[in-house]
């Protein structure tokens, strides 16, 4: 799309306005109303499907938590037509609340910036009032965890060391779809189910002029799961967030443009520091994979110090499994980046047996993933924009291949062996890679004990 076509779009509603939030208790339903210059109107539903026990709730809490609900899953809306300027007419905001949701909304929209062509300095600053102080509550809250479920390898590797650990673990997911169940059935866990529902007529305004794009849907689930724990009473919520989520794929002038922002550390600091000034320091947000990447996480995945191999045959983290109405039927496409990633990810640990009880085929010789894995390794004008691991991981997966000499004749492995073994030293890839498999110390896990037996399953 043409830049003036954009500005033409961006300039089409004046007003963004955050209308109001309802609770109904009866039907366990969350309704968030916004509107674009009260002519286009947006209504999604939340629907709450295991039973909650209200006479423990304190509705002034619940409010502050639904407050912040409401201003993160509005971006999804907001993007349609990005206006200028928005408007809080069911609340107000302090200084501190502000700083947060100018971040999340800028930061977050990094991608969806750069795939439009628009200044990410152009998207709305949030409005406060100056007499306002922050404000949050302290509650007591039963010392269990609450991990959600997306059916791919990370969160399984979750599972399984909370169990090992002798955590009390409930599962939660949102919008499930048969792989995950599935996943859950193995996991032997109680879970809780939340069903979206998106205002209708968005599909009918993407089918007609307005923006799309990607939204920081983690930060978005950050929040549901929040409102899970207060509801249904639980201390700690734990992601599966990893490491390498940190990288940014490509550049806004000096903007960082992070496909993976809302998984990156500097989002959980920002959220972590959110969530004790402005809502509650009763809840315990941390990614038990933080100290690990991609690559690391692969290798414990696939060892026999935790039960994971028994999902080899029901685990996917092809995202095209989870697009809204439109799921595959086969647990990987085979054609984007993240099978391309994951299964470079695996190729190292595991024999060819082992690889095709997981995937249908070699990718690596697939010759419509050769450019994928050219983008991968850094050779073309960015990184793919998708949760996949960082350069120097992929550098390492490639390597541990090459030394393994195995698929050597593949394209992929011919162009790394010309454009990366050819111009580094050996001990520099060895290094490199021994850097990659090694614990990291930025997290924000305050269980040593979680610590402790990460450090043991790496050794």
């Amino acid at each position: 799309m043409e830049h003036s076509d954009i500005l033409n779009l961006t300039n089409k509603y004046k007003v963004f306005n955050f209308d109001k939030f309802i609770f109904n208790k009866d039907t366990q339903e969350l309704e968030l109303y916004y509107s674009l210059d009260d002519k286009i109107y947006f209504k999604e539903i939340l629907t709450f499907e295991d039973k909650i026990n209200f006479s423990k709730i304190h509705d002034d809490y619940l409010d502050i938590i639904l407050k912040n609900m409401h201003l993160a899953f509005g971006i999804s809306y907001y993007k349609t037509y990005c206006p200028k300027n928005c408007a809080l007419p069911f609340y107000t905001l302090t200084k501190s609340e502000t700083s947060f949701w100018n971040e999340f909304y800028k930061n977050g929209l990094g991608e969806f910036c750069f795939r439009n062509n628009i200044d990410p300095n152009q998207i709305i600053k949030f409005p406060y009032d100056e007499t306002k102080s922050p404000t949050s509550f302290n509650v007591n809250l039963t010392s269990r965890s609450l991990l959600p479920i997306g059916g791919g390898k990370d969160s399984i590797l979750s599972a399984n060391i909370l169990k090992k650990l002798g955590k009390s673990i409930t599962t939660c997911v949102m919008n499930t779809q048969p792989l995950i169940e599935e996943c859950i059935t193995i996991f032997e866990l109680p879970s809780i189910h939340i069903r979206r529902t998106l205002s209708p007529n968005i599909f009918e305004l993407n089918k007609l002029d307005a923006l799309n794009g990607h939204v920081p849907i983690t930060g978005c689930i950050s929040f549901l799961l929040v409102l899970l724990s207060y509801l249904y009473d639980f201390s700690d919520i734990v992601l599966s967030l990893e490491n390498s989520a940190s990288e940014e794929q490509a550049y806004i002038g000096d903007f960082k443009v992070n496909h993976q922002y809302s998984k990156s550390i500097d989002f959980e600091n920002l959220f972590i520091n959110h969530l004790k000034e402005n809502i509650s320091p009763s809840f315990n947000y941390y990614s038990i994979l933080r100290p690990l990447n991609e690559l690391l996480i692969t290798k414990l995945f696939t060892s026999n110090k935790l039960d994971c191999k028994k999902h080899y045959e029901s685990f996917s983290s092809c995202n095209k499994n989870f697009r809204i109405g439109n799921p595959l039927k086969e647990r990987w496409c085979g054609i984007c980046p993240k099978c391309a990633f994951v299964y470079l990810l695996f190729a190292p640990f595991l024999n060819d047996t082992e690889l095709n009880t997981i995937f249908d085929g070699n990718f690596l010789e697939k010759d419509e993933l050769t450019n994928t894995y050219l983008e991968l390794l850094g050779l073309k004008e960015h990184r793919p924009f998708e949760c996949v691991g960082s350069l120097e991981e992929t550098i390492a997966s490639f390597y541990l291949l090459y030394k393994q000499e195995r698929f050597l004749k593949t394209t992929p492995i011919e162009e790394f062996i010309k454009n990366i073994v050819n111009k580094k030293s050996e001990d520099e890839l060895k290094t490199l890679t021994q850097n990659v498999l090694t614990i990291k110390e930025n997290h924000f896990i305050k269980d040593n004990d979680i610590i402790k037996f990460l450090r043991e399953l790496v050794k």
